[in-house]
Parts: C-alpha cells; structure tokens; sequence
C-alpha cells in the first residue's frame, strides 16, 4: 500500500492497523519525521518518505493500492508504473478549486479506469519541492464584453457543472471576489494565467451582469457547461469517470467510457 500525502501520520496509523506496518509505505513533502516519531509511539514501523509524491517510492513498487490524501490535477505516470496489474488507485483529481473529486480507478494492462465518487471530496492541493510560481499575465486592458446571466454568480459552488467549464477553458483558473468599500462581495471573479478574466454581479436578482475579456472566455465555459450538464439530466459525480493511459492522456466520460465528455492530457 502506498499513502500519497504522510500529514500527521494520522491516516498512515489507520491502515498500518488495519494491513500491519509492513505493509505499509508513505511519502510526504516534508514532516515525515514528527510523523515517523508519533507511529512509533503506537508501534508502528512504516517505510516513510521525504520527497515529492508525484514520484512515488519506485524502489518499494510494485504496489497493489495506490492512495492520495491530496489533490492532483492529474494521475502521475509514475504511479501507473508502480501499480500492479487489477491494482487501484484512489485520487482526488481536481483540476482548478473545486473543480474535481475523488475518483477510483483500476489498473488493466496500459490504463487504469473507474468512476468519480457519488459524494464530494475536499483535500488541499499537493505540493513540490521548490515548486516555482507559474507565470502569469497582467489581466487585460482590453475593453471588456457585457452581458447577463440567469446562472448562480459562484460557479465553483456548483462542483459539476464548474468542472465542465474547468474542462472547456483548459487553463489554470484562479477563482475569488471583488470586494466593495466594507469589504463585502459585489462580484465573484475569475482569473487565468493568459490575462483573461471574468467579473460576476453577486446581486441576488436576475439577470446578473456579467463582464468578460481575453482570449479565454472564462464564462462562457461555463454558460457552456451549465447547458451541457441540464442537456444530461443534470447527472451527478457517480455518473462520470475517467480512463487514464501510459502516455497521459485522460478521458472524462459520462456512464459508460465511449461517452466521452473531454479528454485532456498532462
């Protein structure tokens, strides 16, 4: 068993109970020794890593589940290499705030497939060692497009419906607010890292207007996804899933794979 993501130690004691420490590998940016010292306690031996978990731990491979306690914008390569045949990996992969959840998929020779689950997972996003701050532009002077909306001012409250839009953009999203004078919500804005932007009226009343300018046009992604998504039946998690194969590439698909929603690669 390979734990992506050690944190305290709390949930890597949880499985050394329940499959025996020897069982049992973990890797983790950083405080892995407080964690080390507290499973001791408890008498647990665990193989624990300091490293970047994307790698995973090659040396303790072949693994038969593959666990993350973070999220990822993607499945590693690597942790397909260092899964065995039937294997599984749990993950929550999520591909802006929000915009994701937890998804089990099985190992079946070169791809691994399953279903993201009927609930909603929340886990913080994983960290690199000396991870730069990708590059950003300046958002846009350009004049920008007006319009309005019936749809809700949050889009990444809606967890569905923003992973489409998420899907569509296929660029980084920044998500936040623009605040009045009392520091109160009166837009909700979107950012990406190409100077596009989008601007949200938070009135309760509709229409709410809407502002958008670059060269993504980050609402209408998701004026694109809402009605993809009602088109659907307005579906769940537990209708969507996702095959992932050696060489990158992921398919989102809707109740059976050959349904294919997108596909993006990393």
């Amino acid at each position: 068993m390979l734990e992506i993501g050690t944190g305290t130690g709390y949930n890597t004691a949880l499985l050394c109970a329940g499959l025996g420490d020897q069982h049992v590998s973990s890797i983790d940016i950083d405080y892995t020794e407080a964690a080390r010292q507290r499973l001791a306690s408890l008498g647990y031996r665990p193989v624990l890593r300091t490293g970047d978990g994307i790698e995973g731990i090659p040396d303790r491979a072949p693994f038969d589940r593959i666990m993350a306690t973070v999220a990822v914008s993607h499945i590693p390569r690597a942790w397909l290499d260092q899964l065995v045949d039937d294997g599984l990996i749990l993950a929550d992969v999520k591909l802006n705030p929000a915009a994701g959840n937890l998804v089990l998929v099985r190992k079946r020779g070169e791809v691994a497939e399953g279903r993201f689950d009927a609930g909603q997972a929340w886990f913080m996003d994983m960290r690199h060692p000396d991870q730069p701050e990708p590059p950003r532009a300046s958002p846009t002077s350009e004049a920008p497009t007006c319009t309005t909306t019936s749809l809700p001012a949050v889009a990444w409250e809606q967890p569905v419906p923003w992973f489409l839009a998420c899907l569509t953009n296929g660029t980084p999203v920044d998500v936040g607010y623009r605040l009045d004078d009392d520091y109160q919500p009166v837009a909700a804005r979107l950012t990406a890292g190409d100077g596009s932007w989008a601007e949200i009226d938070t009135a309760e009343t509709e229409p709410r207007a809407v502002a958008q300018a670059g060269p993504t046009r980050l609402w209408d992604a998701v004026e694109h996804a809402y009605r993809r998504w009602r088109d659907w039946g307005e579906p769940g998690w537990d209708r969507f899933g996702l095959t992932v194969t050696a060489y990158g590439e992921h398919t989102v698909w809707l109740d059976e794979p050959g349904q294919v929603v997108a596909t993006f690669a990393r």
